[in-house]
Order: structure tokens, then sequence, then C-alpha cells
């Protein structure tokens, strides 16, 4: 398989939540770096209204991490970041190639990288993200339409460090390939032209292509915000 490239989008004008203390903008980029800079071809960031101590940090990292690039823009648009970044993808890199979209309120596990390309070689989509919400039923506070009885309706695969799950949707920090990326975008443009719609967009995938989407179990990666932890991972030890 080609080598990985990494797309962070990173912003000062993202809604305040929740969230773990310590998920600093920084220490979530750095956390991500941990994890998969050494093993990546580029990792890209993509830096959206961001404010004097975030650039002055870019900066300085940019100048450590010798394949990090930084590109500033001032949209305040979530949805503006993400499909500049899929069309800066796809126009790049060779067909094939393995990109991750990463968001800057993500924490990885130790091993997140190998866990990551186990998963791009069994389903077209793929997720280190265990998302609390497929197993809160549609009928419960932040509950997930196609779950009831506390589960999804799955199938459950191995790959030769975890088991994984096809699951329904997942958030816009993803890892797919550009030939995959280029056959869809047309979807992702039209669903996500104002907003960021990713569980609109993950179901209309898997429901009118046939695309699959793969989430590790336990989860590798979470959000960062308090009510949508990963499951039985202690992440204040990550």
């Amino acid at each position: 398989m080609k080598a990985l490239t990494v797309y962070y989008r990173i912003s000062d004008a993202s809604s305040r939540k929740e969230r773990l203390p310590k998920c600093t903008k920084q220490y979530c980029l750095q956390n991500s770096l941990k994890e998969f800079y050494e093993f990546s071809q580029a990792f890209n960031i993509i830096a959206d209204s961001v404010q004097e101590n975030t650039r002055d940090f870019l900066v300085e990292l940019s100048k450590e991490y010798k394949k990090i690039s930084v590109e500033r823009f001032n949209w305040s648009s979530g949805s503006k970041s993400f499909l500049y970044t899929l069309e800066r993808a796809i126009s790049e890199l060779e067909i094939g190639s393995p990109v991750y979209f990463l968001e800057d309120d993500y924490l990885h596990r130790t091993n997140s990288y190998k866990i990551l390309m186990e998963g791009l070689t069994i389903a077209d989509y793929v997720t280190l993200y265990d998302h609390p919400d497929k197993y809160i039923n549609a009928t419960e506070p932040y509950g997930n339409p196609e779950i009831s009885g506390g589960g999804e309706n799955t199938k459950v695969l191995l790959t030769a460090s975890s088991h994984w799950k096809l699951t329904n949707s997942t958030t816009d920090c993803f890892a797919t390939n550009t030939d995959i990326l280029s056959k869809d975008k047309k979807i992702w443009h039209k669903i996500n032209s104002d907003y960021l719609f990713d569980y609109k967009t993950f179901v209309y995938l898997r429901k009118e292509t046939g695309r699959t989407i793969a989430s590790p179990i336990p989860g590798y990666s979470t959000h960062a915000e308090l009510r949508f932890l990963t499951p039985l991972t202690n992440w204040d030890d990550i």
C-alpha cells in the first residue's frame, strides 16, 4: 500500500464544547503527530481562522517537523475547509493513495497508524473512533436513528491486530483512498456545500452506493467532547 498522507484541519472559530480538560488545540495536534508523523509521507495542516497564538505554534511546528506544511485561510467554515482539503487530496496525490482526514479535537491511542492501515484493507472508509451514538437507541437523547436494542445490525471482521465492525456512519475524521474520494466527491460536495453533515453523507454513501465504513472495537481514537468519548479507554491517560 502507498504511504499515508494526513490532512489536519485546525480552527479557533469552532464551537465551544465541554471537552477533556487537557485537549487543547496544541495537545491534540501533538498527539496526532506522535502517532502518524513518522509513518506519513506528508502532514498537511489547513488552518482556518486561527488566532495569533495558534499561528505561532504552527510556525514553530513546521520548523521542527520537515514534512509539515501549513496553509492559512479565514473562512470560519468547516464545510469550506473540508471540501478544500478533499479536492486538494484528489488533485495532488496519485490515484489510490491512502489519506487520513483529521480535526483538531481528537486523541489517538498508541499504534493508531497500524490499526488504521489494517482497516483500509477491509473497508472503503475507516474511522478509529467508536462513536458512543452506535450504542444509544434512536428514542433516547443523542440517539442514533439507526440504533435499537442498544447496538447496530452489523458484521464483525478481523485483521491482524483488531476486531472491526461495519458501522452505519462516522464523523469527518476518517481514512480512505483517493480513488474512492474521486468517485464520491460529487456526493460530498452536494451534501456538505453549506454545512458539514457527516452522518447524512455516510448514510447516503452506504445505502445508495454500497460503501462500507469500518471502526475498530474497542476504538483507537476519540472525539474530545466529554459526552461523546469512545468507551472502554481511560482517555485521561493518553
